[in-house]
């Protein structure tokens, strides 16, 4: 399957492979040799996150890549979670993320700690997947789910 034209092939320079499940697609990268490193993304990122990682020139250097990237507990006493879950999670959230992108045109920027390494080409690699409405379905499903997956958090947690 082709990669969309406004992929930088220089910064991402991986053969997409996908499978299919009954909730969609999925994509995966499979590179190079050896134990397998499984990476999973949050949200709105995808594996364009890692290709820094996955073009790693001395591979033998590296024994483990632990990614910790989301959370297996309930956030539900933790106000700023909730304030962000209810806002973002509802109406409005709902609104901002479909009718202008919020997630990755804006939010995006907060997960980056060096903001200079987020450059207009980089960032665009992060706002074209989701370049319609209806493909930010999870962008403005995942804050409502932050309190209302409370009880099976707190199953995981356990």
């Amino acid at each position: 399957m082709n990669q969309p034209d406004w992929i930088d092939r220089e910064e991402y320079p991986f053969e997409s492979k996908y499978f299919s499940l009954d909730m969609g697609r999925r994509h995966y990268l499979d590179e190079g040799r050896g134990e397998p490193v499984v990476m999973v993304q949050g949200n709105p990122t995808w594996s364009f996150l890692y290709c820094k990682l996955i073009k790693i020139n001395n591979p033998q250097n590296v024994k483990r890549v632990v990614i910790i990237h989301t959370w297996m507990w309930p956030v539900n006493d933790d106000l700023s979670f909730a304030v962000f879950s209810k806002l973002m999670g509802g109406p409005v959230g709902r609104f901002l993320i479909k009718r202008y992108n919020l997630f990755a045109s804006v939010m995006i920027r907060q997960l980056f700690g060096d903001k200079s390494q987020l450059t207009p080409p980089i960032h665009k690699h992060y706002i074209k997947p989701l370049d319609r409405p209806e493909k930010r379905k999870g962008c403005w499903t995942l804050p409502g789910q932050i309190l209302g997956s409370t009880h099976w958090l707190g199953a995981l947690a356990n």
